[in-house]
């Protein structure tokens, strides 16, 4: 089972305030699991939601006041590749580039916090739920990165609705498909929807 995650951005290695950055990038990651979680067989997942689901195992935690609900998760018995597209203003093979920094702020990303200081203090105010594509990235099974030139931003900047954290500068701005495959580690009843 597959699916696509986009991202358009200033995709930061070492960011002051780095719980409030990661976070604001979950946000961005989240809305589009929500949509997600409106497709079947992953709309089955909302009975493993909760603090006492009508299904066990439970794909939630709350960290924080929050309650984060991760679509690939151990109890589930879920695993997940990820081939990621990477699209940079900057030639490959050049220092600003700076993968290995850049695929750490992906992962903390992707992943449901586990400590209350990486979540920050306003975060969130207007929901009390969370969807995050991993419950840990110890859950990703394989990463594949292909970085190539990104050559114009035109077509982003005529429609800020798909923009998130633009940058002022625009030099810093990436652009990111991020295929995501679906693995199932060992077939349970919960996961038989997914194998597919």
């Amino acid at each position: 089972m597959k699916f696509k995650l986009l991202f358009y951005g200033d995709l930061k290695t070492n960011p002051k305030h780095r719980n409030i950055y990661i976070h604001s990038l979950r946000t961005f990651i989240h809305y589009q699991l929500v949509e997600l979680m409106k497709q079947s067989p992953w709309s089955r997942l909302v009975d493993h939601q909760g603090a006492n689901p009508k299904k066990s195992p439970s794909i939630s935690k709350t960290v924080h006041g929050i309650e984060f609900h991760s679509l690939i998760t151990k109890g589930m018995k879920f695993l997940a590749e990820l081939d990621i597209n990477l699209l940079h203003p900057s030639i490959a093979g050049t220092k600003h580039a700076d993968l290995d920094n850049r695929l750490k702020s992906l992962l903390d990303a992707l992943k449901a916090p586990t400590l209350d200081n990486e979540v920050p203090a306003d975060a969130f105010k207007d929901k009390n739920k969370m969807y995050t594509l991993l419950e840990d990235d110890s859950l990703v099974s394989r990463i594949n990165i292909n970085t190539s030139h990104l050559l114009t931003h035109d077509i982003f900047d005529q429609n800020p609705a798909v923009v998130f954290g633009h940058d002022n500068n625009i030099n810093n701005n990436i652009f990111m498909i991020i295929d995501v495959k679906l693995r199932i580690r060992e077939g349970t009843v919960e996961n038989l929807p997914f194998m597919v």
